[in-house]
C-alpha cells in the first residue's frame, strides 16, 4: 500500500501534477475519493505556482451568462471535492492545503478571483475552522487581502458576506492598505 500511494503521488511530466491533483482539477468526485482511499497525499503541491489539489479544483470563471447553470454545477462539484480533501485532513494537512505558504495565493483568494459564489466562499471559510482568521488575513505579494480581490472584481454580495463573517479579523477590514497604498474602499 505504501508503494502504491508513493507511486500515485509522483508528479507527471505533463503539467507537474499528481493523480489526485489531476482528478481534483477535473472535479472528478469519485476519482478523488478513490485516490484518497488508497492513500494519496492530499498536500502535494507542484507547478510554478506551487498549487495543491484544492487550488487546482477551483473552476475557471466565465462571464458568459449562458453558462451560469453549468458554472453553478461546477462550484457545487468543487465543494464536494474540497469536502473530500479537507474533512479527514489532519490539522497540519488542513493548514498546508488552505494556508498554502509555498504559493502566493491561498485557495480562498483564487476562488474569489475566479468568481466563487457566497455559498462557496463561506463553505471554504467554515472548513478552515480555527485557521479561518489566519487564512482570511493572508496577503499576496502586492499585500492584497481577500477583500481587495473581491472589490476589484465588483463582488458586492461576497464582500458583504466576508465583512459580516465572525471569523473575519479586524486587520482584514476595508481600511487596510495594499502595497500601492490602496484600501479596498478606494478600489470600489
Amino acid at each position: 500500500d505504501e508503494l502504491k500511494s508513493s507511486f500515485l503521488d509522483l508528479m507527471t511530466s505533463k503539467g507537474n501534477v499528481t493523480a489526485l491533483s489531476a482528478a481534483a482539477s477535473t472535479l472528478d468526485v469519485d476519482r478523488v475519493e478513490k485516490l484518497l482511499e488508497v492513500g494519496c497525499s492530499r498536500t502535494v503541491s507542484g507547478g510554478p505556482k506551487h498549487w495543491n489539489p484544492v487550488h487546482l479544483a477551483i473552476p475557471t470563471h466565465t462571464d458568459d451568462s449562458s453558462f451560469r447553470q453549468v458554472e453553478a454545477e461546477r462550484w457545487q462539484n468543487f465543494r464536494k471535492v474540497v469536502a473530500l480533501l479537507l474533512d479527514s485532513a489532519s490539522e497540519d494537512e488542513l493548514a498546508e492545503l488552505m494556508l498554502s505558504t509555498k504559493s502566493e495565493h491561498t485557495p480562498l483568494m483564487v476562488a474569489a478571483d475566479r468568481g466563487a459564489d457566497v455559498e462557496t466562499l463561506l463553505f471554504m471559510i467554515e472548513k478552515l475552522g480555527p485557521l479561518a482568521s489566519h487564512c482570511l488575513s493572508s496577503r499576496d505579494s502586492e499585500l492584497n487581502t481577500l477583500l481587495h480581490i473581491l472589490v476589484t472584481k465588483t463582488r458586492v454580495a461576497e464582500t458583504k458576506a466576508l465583512l459580516d463573517h465572525p471569523y473575519t479579523p479586524g486587520e482584514l477590514g476595508p481600511h487596510v492598505e495594499n502595497a500601492k497604498g490602496a484600501t479596498p474602499l478606494e478600489l470600489v
